[in-house]
């Protein structure tokens, strides 16, 4: 008898664990594919090992706070989302660049979606141009986005105008870079909220599990 209890109380322990795990905030990590669409500076010469070029593939990912708060003005119509967790990795033409802080950008308004994931930087001794790096979806029928809440999963990419969706200016060992490019692929590969759904379901389980420990503590 007092075996089967210790089994109900275990179990009973174990979902709650589970549940309060799939509550918690985590980092969740979107990857990115694109082309460079536009070259604007590689200014006095390029930093790339590798020739960057109209056509040239990148590829990288970006982190973000699935906790992170809405900090926006007015969030019925707009979601800022800036935490300490998160950031960009971007590989382009042999260099893998690293860049530490990320904002989640969302407007929702008649007529006009927009999505960005933003990283900037000021100008400074070293970069006097400064950095920004972005990923900047719009949505000019304004039906991409179900409301101002931060995603979890990856927009839907055939809902938005592609055209010079990713931007990087930066200085890069001295030399000044701007590029733009089109995104084609994003996608969920990290922290992606694949249990949420489950979270529900724990609870009438956990409960179902109590029901059964309380019976056998009765026996």
């Amino acid at each position: 008898m007092e075996l089967k209890h210790t089994r109900g109380a275990a179990l009973v322990a174990a979902i709650a664990l589970a549940a309060s795990c799939c509550a918690r905030a985590a980092p969740v990590t979107f990857s990115f594919t694109g082309m460079v669409t536009q070259v604007a500076a590689l200014d006095p010469v390029s930093p790339f090992p590798q020739a960057v070029d109209l056509g040239t593939a990148f590829s990288g990912n970006y982190t973000f706070d699935s906790a992170a708060p809405n900090g926006a003005a007015d969030p019925s119509t707009s979601g800022a989302y800036a935490a300490a967790l998160g950031g960009f990795s971007i590989s382009l033409g042999g260099l893998t660049l690293v860049y530490d802080g990320l904002s989640i950008v969302i407007q929702t308004s008649p007529g006009f979606d927009f999505y960005g994931a933003i990283h900037s930087e000021d100008p400074s001794a070293d970069k006097p141009s400064g950095a920004l790096i972005d990923i900047a979806l719009s949505d000019y029928a304004g039906t991409a986005l179900a409301g101002t809440g931060l995603p979890m999963l990856p927009p839907l990419l055939s809902l938005f105008d592609l055209t010079n969706s990713f931007f990087l200016t930066d200085t890069i060992d001295g030399n000044q870079v701007e590029l733009g490019g089109a995104i084609d692929s994003l996608q969920c590969t990290a922290g992606c909220p694949l249990s949420e759904p489950v979270a529900p379901l724990l609870l009438p389980m956990a409960l179902g599990i109590a029901a059964l420990a309380r019976r056998l503590r009765a026996r």
